[in-house]
């Protein structure tokens, strides 16, 4: 009895983990259009010049590549690396910007919670987005 009790144990944990592990979504190529759903997943773009719009709650955002448009519902943390972004949408934990010559727009996520947002870069503008 006590062995069996250890596997469901072993079992429950296992499949809490498996469960628990998002996918990772990466945009590798330059001028990509393309729609694509975070399902608390991450989203790492290293294309350069792409047309993104990302549904559903991501867990992080990074944006590496230069010069594209990412329009997302909601991520926990955004970081913009690339130079020449714009990025709008709703982060609940953290804005951070490294890259030069950024457009970010976040928007207060519904919990009314303020992210921490830190800008290192240089001529970035970053700034809160009245939600619509």
């Amino acid at each position: 009895m006590r062995r069996f009790g250890m596997g469901v144990m072993m079992g429950v944990a296992m499949l809490g983990l498996s469960a628990s592990a998002a996918a990772q979504t990466v945009v590798k190529e330059n001028g990509a259009v393309r729609t694509i759903a975070c399902d608390g997943g991450d989203v790492i773009v290293n294309g350069n010049k792409g047309d993104l719009t990302l549904t559903g709650n991501c867990k992080l955002l990074k944006i590496n590549g230069n010069k594209n448009k990412v329009i997302f519902a909601s991520t926990k943390k955004l970081v913009v690396k690339g130079n020449k972004n714009k990025a709008v949408g709703v982060v609940k934990v953290k804005v951070k910007v490294v890259g030069n010559r950024n457009k970010v727009r976040w928007i207060r996520h519904e919990d009314g919670g303020r992210p921490t947002v830190k800008d290192k870069g240089n001529n970035n503008d970053v700034k809160k987005k009245v939600r619509p």
